[in-house]
């Protein structure tokens, strides 16, 4: 995925269904994704999905909800 090298993905729903399939897809190296979690919990599990393909998750941001 080249054409991704740069760009920045946007992905809510990240942590289930059509929304982490996206994730894990666009997951590619070169590409910056950003994902939306409703909960930390669901948030850890997608980064250590992706940490288990080999995704660098450094950037891995939490944001307070109510």
């Amino acid at each position: 995925m080249s054409e991704l090298r740069d760009k920045v993905i946007l992905i809510t729903g990240a942590t289930s269904g059509i929304g982490r399939a996206t994730a894990l897809h666009f997951s590619d190296p070169g590409a910056k994704v950003v994902a939306a979690a409703k909960t930390p919990k669901d948030g850890t599990k997608l980064v250590a999905a992706l940490t288990g393909k080999g995704v660098n998750t450094r950037s891995f941001v939490r944001l307070p909800h109510k």
